[in-house]
């Protein structure tokens, strides 16, 4: 999934699934699959159903669902998922950077992208763009104004 072969991970997770379709684990990352590949309804409906099936999951999970409602556009539940995570991966402070400048939050758009500068030492948009496979063109130019607007540099070297 994260060398971009898309096609190949959803064969793999959809062999997994045939094979164990009560694993949980799997499910969410065919979650985090199908929202890469541009079916975000689908993979937040499916991440539901695992938090149904095990309420035990990994902190994680919040990420997968953070991931999926910035892609919807449902911003606040975005944050709301990422303020439930006992730790915030990097990656979790852009996300939620686009977030907070999509929703016009000027200084917690500042805290996010202050707080993924500080943790991600490349963060730039590029490294972030390279980093999350989205097929969707839309959603990876929304992602690259948001950061551009938050204040993330373009390139690790600010270009």
């Amino acid at each position: 999934m994260f060398l971009g072969r898309l096609d190949e991970a959803g064969a793999y997770l959809d062999r997994a699934e045939s094979l164990n379709p009560n694993n949980t684990v799997m499910k969410a990352f065919r979650c985090m699959w199908l929202n890469y590949v541009g079916r975000t309804n689908e993979a937040l409906a499916e991440i539901d159903a695992v938090l149904r099936r095990d309420p035990f999951l990994p902190d994680w999970i919040w990420d997968l669902f953070g991931m999926a409602f910035t892609v919807a556009g449902r911003y606040e539940e975005a944050i709301g998922a990422y303020n439930r995570e006992v730790q915030v991966p990097p990656w979790g402070y852009a996300y939620m950077a686009i977030c907070h400048v999509s929703l016009g939050h000027s200084d917690e758009t500042r805290q996010a992208m202050a707080r993924y500068r500080e943790v991600t030492p490349a963060a730039s948009v590029a490294t972030f763009l390279s980093s999350e496979p989205y097929r969707d063109p839309t959603t990876i130019a929304r992602f690259r104004d948001a950061l551009l607007k938050a204040g993330c540099p373009k390139t690790r070297e600010g270009r």
